[in-house]
This record gives C-alpha cells, structure tokens and sequence, in this order.
C-alpha cells in the first residue's frame, strides 16, 4: 500500500448506499445535521486517527484500487 485512502463522500443519498464503502459523510453539513466547523474536526480526527494506524474502510475490505468504482449507483438515484 502506497497511502492510505480515506473516502469522504458530500452527498447524504450517496452516503446512505455505501456507507459501508465510505469512511466519512460530509454531506451532514447540506443535511444541516452538521456545521462545517464541526466537520470539519471531525475530518481532522479521522486523519490523526488514521495516520496514528487505525485503518480505513478501504483496508479493512482489501481495496486495492486507486478510485472509488461504480458500485450500483443506480440504486442510490432513487434514494
């Protein structure tokens, strides 16, 4: 592994469909479930924690691929 890969997703449907592929949900802030600063922090704690060695959804899964890949989205278009 070169880096570990954090996937931050902005939209809340999206996020929904692949919470279990996503590390984090940004989209809270459009949601208004969240502020930016709160998300902010947040986003910063998920680094510390990940660069401390608490590993990604990515690794846990065994990802190996550099993007996210289309994984039934169109379920998430009618969410």
């Amino acid at each position: 592994m070169i880096s570990p890969v954090l996937k931050v997703c902005g939209n809340p449907k999206t996020y929904a469909c692949m919470s279990g592929d996503m590390d984090f949900n940004a989209g809270r802030i459009i949601a208004g479930e969240a502020t930016l600063d709160e998300v902010g922090r947040e986003v910063f704690d998920l680094i510390t924690a990940t660069t401390s060695g608490k590993p990604t959804k990515a690794v846990r899964l065994g990802h190996r691929e550099y993007f996210i890949p289309c994984k039934s989205q169109d379920l998430c278009v009618n969410a």
